[in-house]
């Protein structure tokens, strides 16, 4: 699956990107976890309808 992803450091969002996401895990509170092709994390909200790159000082 290919979807535009924010990428957020320092609690701003920097730009979006177009990205190809596999699927790894989904929670039964509306967030999915995906991997890019880099093997970072991308977080998933179904409320918000947003995918954001999850960068290691968040995670």
């Amino acid at each position: 699956m290919h979807a535009e992803v924010e990428i957020v450091e320092g609690g701003q969002s920097i730009k979006t990107e177009k990205m190809k996401l596999k699927l790894v895990k989904e929670f039964s509170d509306g967030i999915v976890i995906y991997e890019n092709e880099d093997g970072r994390a991308v977080l998933y909200s179904k409320e918000k309808n947003k995918f954001t790159l999850i960068s290691i000082d968040i995670a």
